[in-house]
């Protein structure tokens, strides 16, 4: 893998680590209290969701470049 890519990679997981700890703030933030468990429980799931596509992504974009 080159550096460019690397660096990209670094770049987009730093952006997505800091998006996750924001979600966290700011959902607990906007809803009512009833409403904040599911509303962190999804972005949760999302995350998680997001945290295991995101190799293949990096994946098809290194061969798709290559």
């Amino acid at each position: 893998m080159s550096a460019a890519v690397l660096t990209f990679v670094f770049i987009g997981t730093a952006f997505v680590q800091i998006t996750f700890g924001m979600l966290y703030v700011v959902t607990a933030e906007c809803f009512p209290t009833t409403f904040r468990a599911t509303a962190l429980g999804m972005g949760s799931g999302l995350a998680r969701v997001a945290g295991a596509v995101a190799p293949f992504i990096v994946q098809t974009v290194s061969d798709y470049l290559s």
